[in-house]
């Protein structure tokens, strides 16, 4: 906080200010120590995740979207619906990408890849675990690489997918 002038909430950017302010070591900068409020963290983070948007903000993040980004917007919502499970542009496919959870470098690169023969599934959410998993012992000839291997392409086939070796 600079002595006699008021910046405003800027909460975001709090850190930054102090430690610009430690390194000036100037005779009018006062350094505040704060710790957050879990509680306000908390009703920050429900206030993010459960934000209702206008019809204002909504039109304007609809068009800051890039194509790509909202090509895989569309695709991720039809999904949900049970349309387009599976997506491709082409007849055939050079690599099959799952999705499990989106992701800024998947939005962006959305359309590239599709032009470029690429097939997006998604992912259903993986299972919880109720108790402690049975701890399976591998033999001396198994190792934990092929058995790794072993359970992702049952899963990839359970789905229809047919993986090769990378």
């Amino acid at each position: 906080m600079v002595k006699g002038i008021q910046l405003g909430w800027f909460e975001r950017f709090v850190t930054l200010y102090a430690v610009l302010a430690k390194k000036a070591n100037s005779v009018n900068l006062e350094i505040i120590g704060h710790n957050y409020d879990p509680k306000i963290l908390k009703k920050l983070e429900h206030n993010i995740w459960n934000h209702k948007m206008s019809i204002f903000e909504k039109t304007l993040s609809i068009l800051n979207n890039t194509p790509s980004s909202f090509a895989y917007k569309l695709w991720r919502n039809l999904s949900k619906r049970g349309l387009f499970q599976r997506f491709r542009l082409w007849p055939v496919v050079q690599r099959n990408f799952l999705v499990g959870y989106d992701n800024e470098l998947i939005r962006e690169s959305f359309l590239t890849m599709l032009f470029n023969g690429a097939e997006f599934s998604t992912l259903g959410p993986m299972p919880k675990v109720e108790q402690p998993a049975e701890i399976k012992k591998l033999s001396e000839q198994t190792t934990l690489q092929v058995e790794l291997k072993k359970q992702c392409r049952s899963a990839a086939e359970a789905r229809g997918l047919l993986i090769g070796d990378a």
